[in-house]
């Protein structure tokens, strides 16, 4: 296991997030990230955010980005996708609500 991610289904505008699915039974994911982190990849020359690639390659490049980027980095989309392999996905706003009541 690599460690703990936070899952949500609604990311915030300046987070990095890794959009979890499926196509043609095939697991899958899309990076969607802040217009700064964006600007950044190309002043860079990073490789350019494409349309959906493995869940896999999208977690490694989301956790770069949002290394690189100072952001936070969310998991999003269909958690089913998701490899306990990895580790553990724990759910933004149950984690968020068990913080505040201590």
């Amino acid at each position: 296991m690599i460690g703990n991610f936070l899952y949500s289904s609604a990311a915030r505008p300046n987070d990095v997030l890794v959009k979890l699915g499926w196509e043609r039974g095939v697991p899958t994911a899309r990076l969607i990230v802040p217009e700064g982190v964006q600007l950044a990849m190309a002043r860079s020359q990073y490789p350019v955010l494409e349309d959906a690639m493995s869940a896999e390659s999208a977690l490694s490049y989301g956790v770069f980005l949002a290394i690189r980027s100072g952001r936070s980095l969310i998991i999003g989309g269909d958690p089913s996708v998701w490899d306990p392999a990895w580790g553990q996905l724990l759910d933004a706003k149950s984690l968020s609500a068990a913080l505040a009541a201590g």
